[in-house]
């Protein structure tokens, strides 16, 4: 139950990451899209890196399950 709590919320976090990111960082001008800094993608990056850990740990007991 912990790990589907986890999931969820994780999954929603990345959401809400990923949603605030294009809302902060994506800015339109004349119908092109402006330049992003390379800060930015970096700490997207970096934010994105962080979920996909906490969903490893996530899926890590799913694996030992069926071994």
């Amino acid at each position: 139950m912990f790990y589907k709590v986890l999931f969820l919320l994780t999954c929603y976090n990345l959401y809400r990451s990923g949603k605030s990111f294009i809302k902060e960082n994506v800015t339109v001008k004349d119908g092109r899209t402006a330049e992003i800094s390379t800060g930015a993608y970096i700490s997207f990056g970096m934010t994105v890196l962080f979920y996909v850990m906490v969903l490893a740990i996530c899926f890590i007991p799913s694996i030992f399950a069926y071994v």
